[in-house]
């Protein structure tokens, strides 16, 4: 199962270099549960990967001006 949670870790960041935002959350969540459920070490690959995925989106947001969501995004980039 590491090994499915690093190729899927991968993708996400394959994704957020691409700037698919939405599909990089989804791979890296699924890396993280992964990892979770099995208790491995690598968890905290996927927890920064999602916090500069949260780092990203909140910038997004910033330049569409949409402040309702940038505070949340912050928060959840802040926790990762």
């Amino acid at each position: 199962m590491r090994k499915i949670g690093l190729v899927l870790n991968n993708l996400g960041v394959s994704y957020l270099l691409i700037r698919n935002l939405a599909t990089s959350e989804t791979l890296l969540n699924q890396a993280l549960n992964i990892f979770n459920k099995n208790k491995h070490p690598n968890s905290f690959i996927s927890l920064e990967n999602l916090s500069e995925l949260y780092i990203e989106k909140f910038r997004e947001e910033t330049n569409k001006g949409n402040t309702e969501q940038t505070s949340n995004l912050k928060k959840k980039a802040i926790a990762y």
